[in-house]
């Protein structure tokens, strides 16, 4: 892989191979990295695109701010995550998916507590389950 340029250098250079290096075919560019970070006019990142050290493909998408508030992960067996993050960076809306079939949503209050869980378990059946504002106590739960 080429040297990354430095600062002032185009970066594209040292990633994009041009056409008489051989590296890839016809028009076809590429850019390989282990982190991607877009940031905005003001230099906030906005955007990061990744893979964390336990293995998970990561995407960020970040408020003016540079807080998270929505996320995809994908662990390197497969199971994914989309989460929607409040101000505070804590998971509000969860969305999970595994290699075995399970899938659910999870609904948080501002304090991190679960207040509604459903989704489809391995066996096909559904389930819904509504907690008091501890996160523990069930309300209903079906079936």
């Amino acid at each position: 892989m080429p040297t990354p340029k430095t600062i002032g250098q185009n970066p594209l250079d040292s990633v994009i191979p041009s056409p008489e290096s051989g590296e890839n075919s016809g028009n076809e560019k590429i850019i390989e990295a282990e982190k991607i970070i877009l940031r905005d006019g003001n230099g906030v990142p906005r955007i990061e695109l990744g893979v964390s050290e336990n293995g998970k493909a990561l995407w960020d998408m970040k408020d003016g701010a540079g807080i998270t508030r929505t996320s995809l992960e994908v662990a390197e067996e497969g199971d994914a995550k989309l989460l929607f993050k409040d101000e505070n960076g804590s998971g509000r809306i969860i969305v999970n998916m595994d290699q075995k079939g399970r899938a659910n949503l999870i609904l948080t209050d501002k304090g991190s507590e679960i207040r509604m869980a459903f989704g489809v378990l391995t066996s096909g059946k559904c389930f819904l389950e509504l907690f008091a504002e501890d996160g523990k106590t069930s309300l209903f739960r079906a079936p």
